[in-house]
């Protein structure tokens, strides 16, 4: 979930202050230990994920298989509430940043 929502994040080109919150929020959501653990997870999906970030196709065809992991339907749909929740966060949605939520959701729901 951590690596969909980073990427998410950076797929537009521009980091908010509140995207960040959002992701500090995600990671107390997910237990991720201690601040110092926390920040360690959140470097270490940055790494995963920048080299999709750039180009929207390689991040929309690593957000699918992202999403491939999830097989729960409750998971899936968690997964998409929380997205739209990020990305809408700064207060709009790039086209990039739609079409990656969008291709993405949709195959959540397949």
């Amino acid at each position: 979930m951590l690596d969909i929502a980073v990427l998410g994040m950076y797929v537009d080109g521009h980091l908010a202050a509140m995207e960040d919150q959002r992701i500090q929020h995600l990671l107390d959501l997910l237990a991720m230990g201690s601040d110092t653990e926390q920040q360690r997870e959140y470097d270490a999906s940055v790494a995963r994920v920048r080299e999709h970030s750039d180009h929207i196709e390689s991040a929309i065809e690593h957000g699918v298989e992202l999403a491939s992991l999830f097989g729960d339907r409750d998971e899936r749909r968690w997964v998409a509430d929380a997205l739209k929740d990020l990305l809408a966060s700064d207060g709009s949605i790039s086209e990039r940043e739609n079409t990656f939520f969008q291709t993405v959701c949709a195959s959540l729901e397949a």
